[in-house]
């Protein structure tokens, strides 16, 4: 299946005119959105910086609840991650955007991003996420 990247240049190497001698070297970041979802991403002033699309491909694992005990009646689970589908190794210049189950399951990968704190509208819909977080 064909992925979707976006390419997306950081705001400090867009400085100045296109082309100019001190951005000879300038790189830019792409990023690949392993969820379902459209990703809009905002600041922390609260402006949307970037809207990354569904690449095609959505990273997946399966996790497993296991219960380490019982207090008052209450059962206390721990989540136990198994293989992770659907993610490509690292790339250089690439940052992978998954959900938080997946980041999790992958805390070696330091190419490997999830959603910062959730935005919400007026209805309590979320529309983005400040940033991203590992």
């Amino acid at each position: 299946m064909d992925v979707s990247p976006v390419a997306i240049r950081p705001r400090f190497f867009s400085r100045g005119p296109p082309g100019a001698a001190h951005h000879k070297n300038r790189r830019e970041m792409v990023f690949i959105n392993l969820t379902p979802h459209t990703l809009n991403l905002f600041n922390e002033n609260g402006e949307q910086v970037a809207q990354i699309p569904p690449s095609g491909l959505i990273a997946r694992v399966s996790t497993e609840r296991v219960m380490v005990e019982k207090k008052g009646g209450i059962p206390f689970f721990r989540t136990e991650y198994g293989e992770v589908d659907g993610l490509p190794g690292p790339q250089a210049d690439t940052i992978y955007v998954v959900s938080g189950f997946v980041r999790a399951a992958v805390p070696h990968r330091e190419d490997v991003w999830q959603p910062g704190e959730l935005l919400r509208d007026e209805n309590g819909r979320v529309i983005g996420a400040v940033g991203l977080t590992r």
